[in-house]
């Protein structure tokens, strides 16, 4: 009735098998736990294999709303991936008639389990049937006939197909012998898909039948979708077991691989967000929560969760703003409202999980483990507990997290330096109301360099009110402390790992703004810009870089080298007037300030003139953010000042800034084009909103630099006005 076996008959021809190869036989993998029974030798007992559990088997279930991130998103709430479902309806379409795999990759969090459940759902909408399996009940190779045997017997209630007279699902053999002659009453496909497949790489044997599952499922004349989903961040990339067999099922499959959320799946979940929170959210909470999420499917659904929770529970929008949102801290605060054993109980689990109920139960309270399943910190699969989410056990097992900061530095390290000193001169507590009046600007403007320096740990959240963190509260705090603080908060930031990514790719301890500007909408994939955009966000993460002392910008390049940037936060006046574009001044200027520097002769020219000198020679990289040349450019600046200046010194330099090869390659291919034309190109590599005759006067600076560069230059024409 059972379709299974009860027993292993064993005979050999000629003589009788002996006792060492009964026993042999009786642990081996080809028993699974039958007793052994020799033909020959009736009156022998049998011998036991040793007892074995029944494989257990447990499907996927997903949440039961948009914000249950403890569980897949069930179909309902699916959100996205209509391109990946496209390529799984064809695929399942081209084989209609054979069976197919399918694999699903991403990293923890990203969505394959989500995908899965829709999948399956798709396949039943169309009059199939699917089963989606938790795979980290799979202990044994028994587990992958009796997985196939449960599809199949519920395929058969469903009507999809009847099982032949002679079904067996003794081996995995016989269980595809089954599916073959099985009688199919429908076209539409089975289904059988695998979640967190990665347990399953823990045991070769195990392994290697999913592996012979794969291979010959492709055999089968048969509508069979064969589906895994497992994790690429837990899976290396070796010859070694169990990476051999991995590829072995990818290269039978369609392998997908899921990306984060993009801005318009994030759009849609924010807007599901203001529907169950009943109102509409503000423009600014939502870019917040683009930026923080990284478009990872599990962490906007706990942010989103915990945002829907504060604003039902009375919380303004205001004060979320005020508090970043950082995962860290809301994984403290779960464990904040937990009993000392809850706590104990819960590290336990995470350090072994998947582990055996049996198992935990002997060293923790059944009535904690019960209280931790009931507030969804711990979940059932089967006969074993698992942590909701392997970041979430990643943070008990470390205290820390994987997951870096993703929030967005808008303005640059200077901006932000009046609000801080006035903060620092009350001792640093005010409100925003004070700030705005005595700064002489607008609330947005205060809160914009408050935004910044609260995610850069300066700052502590408060509604309404401006409060430097604890530490430096109450006295003057040291510039070097401040720098600290923003070092710390940047080194685990997305963009710092990036540029040290760019470094180590080209061999070089340099990259320049423009190739970290390319690689920024790939760090905030949930954020919509303009490349424009994306420029002006990498000037700003260079500046702070460069004042934490992480790294060293100069014109548009961060490197590891170089003197320390001398720019402060706490002094006032000079540090913060320099520049931020070029040119300022016509070459003139900048290489008389550069010979009198040398000489140790005072500048012959106005206040203003040397301001604008300085500014130029510091966006060229040969002077220091006070007016000092720079050791390592003396070389340099010897070929500028000497008579005459060398022009293929000044062409080299002119390439340093935002745009100096664009407006050069311009001049040089039409002496005579037009002062905005070139102003245009500077203009746009700074990412700035200039007016036209600001556009026009640093076109007319940067053609003059071009002259002494070496370029011919010709006349203008003038304007014909119609």
């Amino acid at each position: 009735m059972t379709r299974l076996p009860v027993r292993v008959l064993v005979r050999r021809v000629g003589e009788p098998v002996s006792a060492p190869e009964v026993a042999l036989l009786a642990v081996s993998d080809y028993a699974t736990g039958l007793d052994i029974h020799d033909l020959d030798a009736p009156e022998a007992a049998d011998v036991p294999a040793g007892p074995t559990e029944a494989p257990t088997l447990v499907t996927v279930v997903g949440s039961r709303e948009d914000f249950e991130y403890q569980f897949p998103a069930a179909p309902a709430f699916f959100v996205g991936r209509e391109a990946l479902l496209n390529l799984v309806r064809r695929v399942a379409d081209e084989r209609r008639i054979h069976g197919s795999v399918v694999v699903l990759n991403a990293q923890s969090g990203w969505g394959k389990s989500s995908l899965a459940l829709r999948i399956a759902y798709e396949v039943e909408k169309e009059g199939g049937f699917a089963a989606v399996f938790d795979s980290r009940t799979a202990s044994s190779t028994p587990y992958v006939a009796a997985a196939l045997r449960r599809a199949m017997a519920d395929a058969q209630a469903r009507g999809l197909l009847k099982l032949p007279l002679d079904a067996s699902f003794a081996s995995l053999q016989s269980a595809l012998r089954t599916l073959q002659g099985a009688q199919w009453k429908k076209e539409s496909p089975l289904l059988v898909f695998f979640d967190q497949f990665e347990n399953v790489f823990r045991d070769q044997r195990l392994t290697q039948e999913f592996r012979d599952l794969a291979l010959a499922i492709r055999e089968l004349s048969a509508p069979v979708l064969l589906g895994f989903c497992w994790k690429t961040d837990l899976v290396g990339l070796t010859e070694n077991y169990p990476y051999r067999l991995r590829d072995e099922i990818r290269s039978a499959a369609l392998v997908l691989n899921i990306e984060p959320f993009g801005p318009k799946e994030v759009n849609t979940l924010l807007a599901r967000l203001a529907r169950a929170a009943g109102t509409d959210l503000s423009a600014d909470l939502k870019q917040r929560l683009r930026e923080y999420s990284q478009g990872l499917p599990w962490l906007l659904k706990k942010l989103a969760s915990h945002i829907l929770n504060e604003l039902q529970g009375g919380t303004s929008e205001e004060a979320l703003l005020a508090a970043s949102l950082n995962i860290e801290g809301l994984f403290q605060q779960d464990l904040a409202n937990l009993e000392a054993r809850e706590v104990e109980a819960l590290r336990s689990i995470a350090r072994e999980a998947p582990v055996l109920v049996s198992d935990i139960v002997e060293r923790v309270d059944p009535i904690v483990i019960q209280s931790l399943v009931d507030q969804r910190l711990i979940v059932r699969v089967g006969e074993r507990i698992d942590v909701y989410w392997d970041t979430f056990r990643e943070f008990l097992i470390t205290g820390k997290l994987a997951v870096e900061d993703t929030y967005i530095l808008r303005l640059r390290a200077p901006s932000t330096a009046k609000l801080l000193q006035f903060l620092v001169e009350r001792g640093g507590e005010a409100t925003v109301q004070d700030a705005t009046v005595h700064l002489a600007t607008t609330q947005h403007v205060v809160f914009n360099s408050a935004r910044e320096l609260r995610q850069l740990g300066v700052l502590s959240p408060r509604s309404g009110a401006l409060l430097l963190t604890e530490q430096f509260r109450g006295r003057t705090p040291a510039e070097a402390e401040i720098r600290d603080r923003v070092a710390k908060s940047l080194r685990r930031h997305a963009v710092l790992g990036k540029v040290q990514e760019l470094m180590a790719a080209t061999g070089k301890h340099e990259v320049s703004i423009d190739a970290l500007a390319q690689e920024m909408p790939s760090l905030f994939p949930a954020v919509a810009a303009t490349a424009k955009t994306w420029r002006l966000y990498a000037i700003s993460f260079g500046t702070w870089l460069d004042y934490s002392g992480l790294l060293r910008l100069r014109g548009q390049v961060l490197s590891t080298g170089g003197p320390r940037n001398k720019v402060t936060l706490l002094a006032s006046g000079e540090s913060h007037r320099r520049g931020k574009t070029f040119p300022h001044s016509r070459p003139d200027a900048a290489l008389s300030y550069l010979l009198s520097d040398k000489d140790k002769v005072p500048f012959a020219r106005t206040a203003s003139t040397r301001q604008k000198a300085i500014t130029d020679l510091y966006m060229l990289g040969l002077i220091d953010v006070n007016g000092d040349l720079l050791p390592h450019q003396a070389g340099l600046v010897d070929r500028l000042i000497a008579t005459p200046p060398d022009p293929l010194a000044i062409k080299d330099v002119l390439m340093r800034v935002p745009g100096g090869q664009e407006a050069l390659a311009l001049v040089v291919d039409d002496p005579s084009v037009r002062p905005e034309v070139v102003g245009a190109a500077l203009r746009d590599a700074f990412g700035l909103f200039w007016a036209d005759s600001t556009t026009r006067l640093a076109g007319d600076k940067f053609r003059a630099w071009a002259r002494a560069a070496g370029v011919q230059t010709s006349a203008v024409p003038r304007r014909v006005v119609a």
